[in-house]
């Protein structure tokens, strides 16, 4: 079975304690779930954070063109709710 990069990338993040954390900044929640992988994400959340990764996450997220503003576009607030509701089910 392949995995991806993004895969790999939340294991480690879960296994050292930097996953992202979007209730406690929804302003990135765009840049994290549809942006690219950036290092500088994993410094916000868990140990030895960075005072300023957020910023920075959310510069790199606007400049590689993917994620021009923090607001959700419709398709994407689609997106997640299905995502929620499968996660909700699974817990269930």
């Amino acid at each position: 079975m392949k995995t991806s990069v993004h895969q790999l990338a939340l294991a480690f993040s879960r296994e050292i304690g930097t996953e992202p954390r979007l209730s406690a900044n929804p302003e990135l929640t765009r840049a994290a779930m549809f942006g690219p992988l950036a290092a500088v994400s994993f410094r916000i959340w868990g140990p030895e954070p960075l005072p300023d990764a957020a910023e920075r996450f959310q510069k790199e997220a606007k400049e590689f063109g993917a994620v021009p503003t923090p607001d959700l576009t419709p398709a994407q607030k689609k997106q997640l709710q299905a995502l929620e509701r499968g996660r909700s089910k699974k817990a269930a």
